[in-house]
């Protein structure tokens, strides 16, 4: 069986691009263009061409313990020495987790590190 299938060939219709998987089966090979024009060649999903699964970050908010600070994508910590952060949300909920020293992404969004109730010492960052 040949790759690609005409539909509606008896009335002139389109052609889909397919691979023929033997056995009297095919696959429909679709494009994915991210970011790209119409024009732009195909690059198959493979291995070595994975599809994208996350946006970079595009700048950052120093923030400031005890001040608030509009919330970005993540939150950045850069810990030098242990203990727990209280963290602030945009619904004035929180949440208190340890940090160890090292750098930390949190994949939420901050309005303030709580400064009376965060024992570790570290900078902190919004990540737009």
């Amino acid at each position: 069986m040949p790759d690609n299938t005409p539909l509606n060939p008896t009335y002139g219709g389109d052609t889909i691009r397919s691979i023929d998987r033997g056995q009297g089966y095919k696959t429909q090979v679709l494009q994915l263009d991210i970011g790209g024009t119409s024009a732009n060649r195909e690059s198959l999903v493979s291995a070595t061409n994975p599809v994208p699964t996350a946006q970079t970050f595009q700048g950052v908010i120093t923030v400031i313990p005890g001040l608030t600070v509009l919330p970005a994508r993540a939150v950045g910590v850069n810990c030098f020495e242990s203990g727990d952060v209280k963290f602030k949300f945009p619904d004035f909920s929180t949440i208190v987790l340890h940090v160890d020293i090292g750098w930390k992404i949190f994949p939420f969004a901050c309005i303030q590190i709580v400064l009376g109730e965060t024992t570790a010492t570290a900078d902190y960052y919004n990540l737009k």
